[in-house]
């Protein structure tokens, strides 16, 4: 993204705007035709803590029309704005403006200085980029040729040979409890609690399921966790939420539809847990949310003008825990459970002989509730990175 060609105002000539080597950090300008239009002769000083200006293409290769813009602020952190060429072209420097606040560009705060600088970012474009906006598995197709590839953080691993066009990471929808620590804190911790314990074996590794369901063309795993309260179900959702993040609490279920969806997409290719799914308000709207994320779909609506818009695809896993099973759900309301759904989500009732558990750590003498507390304990504390996924994605 940094480039360290400058943009000089001095090495102009004969219309043409030229690149030279320069020690500060300027931008690269390709040569631009001369024409009557004066913008060709103006010089463009760009600001020192604007770091580069690129052109926003799609999965297809195919510009987009917006341009990514990275500057830092006076803490050195690091700021993107996606500005549409179109808005900037007619001067319409809202999204800009509010950019150039962030980015401390107080000389360019006016009208004047705003036309000014949507001028130099137009011109100043040094690349094309692809922006990977979230976690998870992302695809591009250029020129006929399938290029997938997993984003963890800010890293990308490519399950080939990465492509020409650069991959630029803005993730909007980071996870707020980052994962931390290493897998042998890890198993430390709860990792060896999963040895004769198969309740909770299968809470993680359907968590860890979603990750790859799609870039493996797998089956997105839905798993209903069901037994009576106090067993231990929110524990085996919280242990398994340990291998992406902090599993301090679990979100409850009985929210609207479309918040449940909305919490939904902002989570691709990662699992969502929620506890007390038999409070869920609107029980046919809610299995519309499973067939959606079970056949990884997306919910279709008109426009006026009888246009298809087509809704955020639903990619992640789901690990849902409840006093009741499905049937018994349904059977207080008027719709019945579809003949599908069974070969969609699988119910694990516990019936061990601790609840959720099959065997007890060492020094826990009480059958339950001492179990569940000890690995708890261990899921609050531990926070572990997500290290044999990106191995195994590199590998």
């Amino acid at each position: 993204m940094i480039d360290d060609n400058s943009c000089d105002p001095e090495s102009q000539g004969d219309g043409l705007v030229k690149t030279e080597e320069n020690k500060d950090k300027k931008i690269k300008i390709k040569k631009s035709k001369s024409g009557k239009d004066d913008i060709f002769n103006k010089k463009y000083d760009l600001p020192e803590n604007l770091d580069s200006i690129s052109s926003v293409v799609d999965s297809k290769g195919i510009s987009t029309g917006y341009l990514l813009v990275k500057a830092r602020d006076r803490h050195d952190n690091e700021i993107y704005a996606k500005l549409g060429e179109k808005e900037l072209a007619l001067g319409r420097c809202d999204a800009l403006a509010h950019f150039a606040v962030k980015a401390r560009l107080t000389g360019y705060l006016s009208p004047k200085g705003l036309r000014t600088l949507a001028a130099t970012v137009m011109e100043c474009v040094n690349e094309e980029v692809y922006v990977a906006s979230h976690d998870g598995y992302h695809e591009l197709m250029l020129k006929g040729l399938r290029y997938g590839f997993y984003v963890i953080g800010q890293k990308a691993y490519f399950f080939t040979d990465a492509p020409k066009l650069r991959v630029k990471i803005v993730n909007e929808n980071a996870f707020e409890e980052c994962a931390s620590g290493d897998f042998d804190s890890w198993y430390e911790g709860i990792g060896k609690h999963l040895v004769g314990n198969p309740y909770a074996l299968v809470s993680v590794l359907a968590a860890l399921a979603s990750a790859f369901a799609r870039a493996f063309g797998m089956v997105i795993p839905i798993l209903m966790i069901v037994a009576p309260s106090s067993v231990g179900k929110t524990t085996l959702q919280q242990i398994a939420r340990s291998v992406r993040e902090r599993a301090d609490k679990v979100d409850d279920a009985s929210g609207t539809t479309n918040g449940l969806r909305l919490k939904m997409e902002r989570s691709p290719d990662a699992p969502v847990f929620l506890q007390d799914a038999h409070k869920v308000e609107d029980i046919p709207g809610f299995m519309g949310l499973l067939f959606l994320v079970a056949n990884g779909g997306q919910r279709l609506t008109s426009t006026a003008d009888q246009k298809v818009n087509a809704g955020t695809v639903l990619s992640c896993g789901l690990s849902l825990s409840s006093e009741m099973t499905f049937m018994e759900m349904v059977g207080n309301s008027k719709m019945s459970l579809p003949e599908g759904f069974s070969a969609r989500c699988f119910e694990m009732v516990l019936q061990g002989p601790y609840g959720a558990f099959h065997k007890l750590p060492k020094g826990v003498k009480e059958p339950l509730h001492n179990s569940s507390t000890h690995v708890l304990a261990h899921a609050c504390r531990v926070r572990q990175h997500l290290g044999p996924c990106s191995n195994s994605i590199s590998a």
